[in-house]
């Protein structure tokens, strides 16, 4: 299959249900804005023609699709290839035809943390304005260097894909997960991730390896040593010791579940939140919803309100949702987005 045969490249956004979900919109427009040739459509599949309707996609010639709930668990299994940070999360976000193979991926991890190096940097030039640029400058080299946390209330699936990520971005981070009750903590090390078939070389003995003769192709069960027994590295923490590392304090939050306030009490809370956990400028980063728009729940309110009194910044949805259709854009096309027309096309599709 040859993407020559296509006189404009598709990309199509599958999903049931897909009202509501931004991605048409905003692509089409930076499409636009950098003169390129593509279509990006919209279509809601019944989930039992998922498998026709993606079979399509591959034998119409396209250029690719972003897979959207409840199919980002199930399409691995249509594709050659799946990046080892889309195996951890267990979903795939994004997928394209690539170098004569369908190759799968998922940009949330990768989107939270650029949302997280942006606003830091945005902090830098805001420090630099006030001070000198030497002082400036041990500043960035402390920040760069000295060893941090990030942590993670929700899923231990985007905890791994996190920590696989992590070798994008400057600094030496690692990622600790909490449990729902925020009394416990888990530090995560190296993941050493499940490798798919374009890796090299193949060694079908390897019980890491994801042969193309895999009858799914799906993903790997997260709750298997595989996965778990080189990532955890603590078996967590009681109440009388220490939450987070004094070594390593936390330099941001990122909140999937709302709903853990929930589980964990008052004194739970403030035990996290106290400023000893954080370094001077922490963050708390709130993980869009995956179909884009975010309610305005009691829970939510509730963490912004805790993330205030506490003095810490945060960093809405929409945020990282343009950082992750930047990812997405860039993914597909190879073009570099701006960031203000995503966020200026998200506020207006969404009325944020």
């Amino acid at each position: 299959m040859s993407l020559d045969r296509v006189l404009q490249p598709l990309v199509a956004c599958l999903g049931n249900p897909v009202g509501g979900n931004p991605t048409q919109f905003v692509m089409t427009r930076l499409a636009s804005e950098a003169e390129l040739d593509w279509r990006f459509f919209t279509s809601q599949v019944p989930p039992e023609l998922f498998e026709t309707a993606f079979r399509g996609i591959q034998a119409l010639g396209m250029s690719g699709a972003a897979i959207l709930p409840p199919f980002e668990s199930s399409v691995g299994r249509f594709l050659d290839s799946i990046s080892p940070r889309a195996q951890a999360l267990g979903k795939v976000q994004v997928v394209k035809w690539q170098a004569e193979q369908w190759v799968g991926d998922e940009t949330i991890s990768t989107a939270i943390l650029r949302a997280l190096t942006h606003r830091i940097s945005a902090h830098a030039v805001s420090a630099q304005a006030v001070s000198a640029q030497v002082a400036q400058d041990d500043q960035n080299s402390e920040d760069a260097f000295t060893p941090q946390s990030i942590g993670v209330i929700g899923s231990m699936e985007l905890a791994n894909a996190l920590q696989l990520a992590l070798v994008d971005i400057p600094g030496d981070y690692a990622i600790l997960h909490f449990d729902e009750t925020l009394k416990h903590a888990k530090a995560l090390s190296t993941v050493y991730p499940l490798k798919t078939p374009s890796d090299e070389p193949h060694d079908p003995s390897d019980p890491n390896f994801l042969g193309s003769d895999s009858p799914d192709l799906n993903f790997p069960d997260l709750n298997s040593p595989v996965l778990n027994s080189p990532v955890l590295n603590s078996p967590g923490t009681s109440a009388e010791e220490e939450l987070v590392p004094k070594d390593r304090p936390l330099r941001a939050l990122i909140i999937e579940q709302f709903e853990s306030l929930a589980s964990s009490s008052p004194q739970a809370r403030n035990r996290l939140l106290m400023p000893g956990n954080f370094v001077q400028h922490p963050f708390a980063i709130f993980v869009p919803p995956t179909n884009g728009w975010t309610e305005s729940t009691k829970d939510r309110s509730r963490w912004i309100e805790q993330i205030e009194a506490h003095r810490i910044e945060w960093i809405e949805e929409i945020e990282v949702l343009t950082h992750q259709f930047a990812i997405n854009f860039e993914f597909w096309s190879g073009y570099e987005a701006p960031l203000d027309s995503i966020r200026e096309s998200l506020e207006e599709y969404l009325q944020w």
